[in-house]
């Protein structure tokens, strides 16, 4: 019994020090924008085969992310991006495609739009979206870009692209590829968003509920505690045992 009971108990440690890790994590990025909270959670299954334990073996499972919008603040800069209802979708550091709701956007000199971390924004063709100096620089609802350039005299706006707004995934949970980074699982692609809404000068702040994330801090690290304490009066009771035993042989 006291075998089972230490068993649960180290697996249960280890589950609870992965949840203090992803919630240490989530807290850090309270401020990050377009950081979305990462969730864990665990399985609990009885030991199996012969002479098997009582008790259950505590699995963590895969790190899921909190698909939740976060706040939406003003900026009024023209290349700052929120997207309500849907994700940016650039290309990730692989070649491949990954979302983000980091729309903290730049103009490299060659004229690639691009993320603050170099990551090129694609568009609906899921190509990387390259763009001339502009100016009266404007980006629609719908993420059509237009603008003038500065070398013309032309008073008339001209469209140069569209950025590819992707859908929230429903069937496909997301990954994290890091940072503000998210892939779709099982090599998903994403699709169009049907109703989302791109608002220029604004930006999304991460959706970590910093008040909830202590709250669970203190409960997990309670149980951290106590599953700690299980584990050493197991111990204990067990070289008492072996004392017992050894004196009376």
């Amino acid at each position: 019994m006291a075998s089972s009971l230490l068993f649960t108990a180290m697996a249960g440690l280890e589950v609870e020090s992965g949840k203090l890790d992803t919630i240490a994590e989530n807290v850090s990025n309270t401020d990050t924008i377009g950081y979305a909270a990462a969730q864990t959670a665990a399985l609990a299954l009885p030991y199996a085969g012969e002479n098997s334990p009582s008790g259950a073996d505590v699995t963590p499972l895969d790190e899921g992310t909190d698909i939740a919008e976060g706040p939406i603040q003003r900026t009024g800069s023209p290349l700052d991006l929120a997207v309500k209802g849907g994700w940016l979708v650039v290309q990730a550091p692989d070649g491949g495609v990954a979302l983000t709701r980091n729309g903290i956007l730049l103009q490299g000199a060659d004229g690639a739009l691009v993320t603050q971390d170099g990551d090129p924004v694609l568009d609906a063709n899921e190509q990387p979206i390259n763009l001339p100096p502009l100016k009266d620089l404007q980006i629609s609802q719908d993420g059509t870009i237009s603008g003038i350039p500065t070398s013309s005299d032309v008073q008339q706006a001209s469209v140069y692209g569209t950025l590819f707004i992707a859908a929230t995934p429903q069937n496909a949970r997301l990954v994290p590829l890091g940072g503000t980074l998210y892939g779709l699982q099982d090599n998903a692609q994403p699709t169009q968003a049907t109703n989302a809404q791109v608002m220029q000068g604004y930006l999304e702040g991460s959706n970590v509920d910093p008040v909830q994330s202590m709250v669970d801090m203190i409960s997990g690290t309670r149980s951290f505690q106590l599953l700690s304490q299980i584990v050493s009066g197991s111990g204990n009771a067990e070289q008492s045992l072996n004392q017992v035993l050894t004196a009376a042989s």
